[in-house]
């Protein structure tokens, strides 16, 4: 059957061929009515697939649930939601991983099977935060919280109030808590290996950072600056002109003055003959009186 072929393929090592015949074998199970046993088969091929051949392994998990879930079996089709979400968590493919999560609590919920949706939670947050998506994971923690019991919350609370508060010593300290040791073997690797938050400073801290990048110089400041000097030394053009404006003005004055009518010239010299007489006509008066 194409379940043994399947199984030769695996001992003698070509592994290249199961994907092929496990998805042929699983069509002729659903052709029969055998549904189940189909994504059982899925499951066997992936599981053989999921350390070497990653991608083939989650196509196998994928349809595996797909198959199970068109019978109305949500249960058995989040279980193996559950194993393609961990793979991706292990293949750092978070993305995928927190769309895988979220649809494993959708089956879940449909399947009435509340008790899990609980630590799926404390994962989709550990996931959003591998992401860089505090947003993301502080909604998730609001959307599905009331799931959780009560060490899962005050957990996640304070996990998310540290991200808040960019206290790394609070988060590894949360990260650190045996509930979250001990959960699903990805999802605790996920947690140790975190990115912790760092403290960002609205003002620098004193000092001189190595490798700091060189000072900030804008393309305009050179052409200010030479617009500037040329306006300086415009000015400093002007001024030497008004200078000789004035001399000029100053030399024509002296001249008009040179040139002056004879008429006057004469009447400066008769005044200057008529006060030496004055000065004799007064001294004589002055003899006669003694």
């Amino acid at each position: 059957s194409m379940e043994q072929a399947v199984l030769i393929c695996k001992e003698m090592g070509n592994l290249a061929e199961v994907p092929r015949l496990a998805h042929t074998a699983c069509s002729m199970y659903q052709i029969h009515g055998s549904t189940e046993s189909g994504a059982t088969l899925l499951d066997k091929a992936a599981k053989m697939m999921e350390a070497t051949q990653s991608q083939d392994a989650l196509e196998l998990f994928k349809r595996a649930a797909n198959v199970v879930l068109g019978e109305d079996n949500p249960r058995q089709a989040a279980e193996y939601t559950s194993k393609m979400a961990r793979l991706l968590v292990k293949l750092q493919m978070y993305d995928e991983a927190a769309a895988a999560i979220r649809r494993e609590i959708g089956m879940l919920k449909k399947a009435d099977h509340t008790p899990s949706i609980g630590r799926l939670t404390v994962a989709l947050v550990l996931v959003q935060l591998a992401r860089g998506d505090q947003v993301a994971a502080e909604k998730a923690f609001k959307e599905w919280g009331n799931y959780c019991e009560a060490p899962e919350i005050n957990t996640l609370e304070m996990l998310l109030q540290a991200y808040d508060n960019e206290d790394a010593e609070a988060a590894r300290a949360a990260l650190n808590n045996p509930f979250i040791k001990h959960m699903d073997v990805e999802y605790a690797k996920l947690a140790r290996g975190l990115p912790l938050p760092q403290q960002e400073y609205a003002i620098p801290p004193p000092g001189v950072r190595a490798n700091a990048a060189e000072s900030y110089t804008s393309p305009n400041a050179t052409k200010l600056m030479e617009e500037t000097t040329n306006q300086v030394q415009n000015m400093s053009i002007k001024e030497p002109k008004d200078t000789t404006a004035d001399t000029v003005s100053v030399e024509k004055e002296e001249a008009q003055a040179e040139t002056l009518p004879a008429d006057t010239v004469s009447v400066e010299k008769e005044e200057a003959q008529a006060e030496p007489s004055k000065n004799i006509e007064n001294e004589e008066d002055y003899e006669g009186g003694l």
